[in-house]
């Protein structure tokens, strides 16, 4: 028995795919799921067994569709702590709510506040990278209560990282000043003019003090 159950955890999400449409499909041709008035041929026809299998097709598609961020096997580069959360909404350029009220924030970055220049913009830039659900790897709380974490999605994007190269986020060197990664992506993004970088930004914890 459990020689099966390994087996069954270790298929991919193609082989539940398959299996899924198989199963729709041979509803169809035994006569299961068809409404009674073409029940009883003894042999389907073969534009039964095409319509059956675009049915059977369909829904999987659909179901996939909707569902394919809990079919994607995790990345090796998702540190073994970082847990699967889902999400609620973004807050701001670096601060999310899961769907248990907890909030995170993003470990080592600074964003814009949502009223200063490029606010809006950064988080934005934030929620294009994370879908319903991400990978939290929790490092602390903040005097506010609040988990500070990075955030890692499903194929291994280190969230944090990507909003400093991608110019929506400041390297938090008063917090991480040995961070290489960090300051790498700042100045590789302020010498682009990415993001915030192009025009004359104001660190957010200078923004707050005024």
């Amino acid at each position: 028995m459990q020689d099966i159950l390994s087996k069954f955890t270790e298929a991919s999400s193609l082989q539940y795919f398959a299996a899924f449409v198989s199963l729709v499909w041979l509803l169809g041709m035994t006569g299961i799921i068809r409404p009674k008035r073409i029940r009883g041929s003894a042999k389907a026809s073969t534009k039964q067994m095409l319509l059956w299998f675009s049915v059977a097709l369909l829904i999987a598609g659909g179901a996939y569709l909707v569902l394919k961020e809990d079919f994607t096997e995790p990345s090796s580069a998702i540190p073994a702590s970082a847990e699967l959360k889902k999400i609620a909404r973004v807050v701001d350029g670096d601060t999310i709510e899961l769907s248990n009220g907890t909030r995170v924030r993003l470990h080592d970055i600074d964003t814009p506040e949502y009223d200063q220049p490029y606010g809006k913009a950064a988080t934005r830039e934030l929620n294009s990278l994370l879908g319903r659900s991400v990978y939290v790897e929790a490092t602390d709380t903040d005097r506010y209560g609040r988990t500070v974490a990075v955030l890692w999605t499903s194929d291994g994007v280190n969230v944090n990282l990507e909003m400093v190269c991608r110019g929506a986020a400041w390297w938090y060197e008063r917090y991480a000043r040995d961070d290489t990664d960090l300051r790498e992506c700042q100045e590789s993004a302020r010498e682009n003019n990415l993001g915030l970088w192009d025009g004359d930004p104001v660190e957010p914890w200078e923004w707050r003090r005024e």
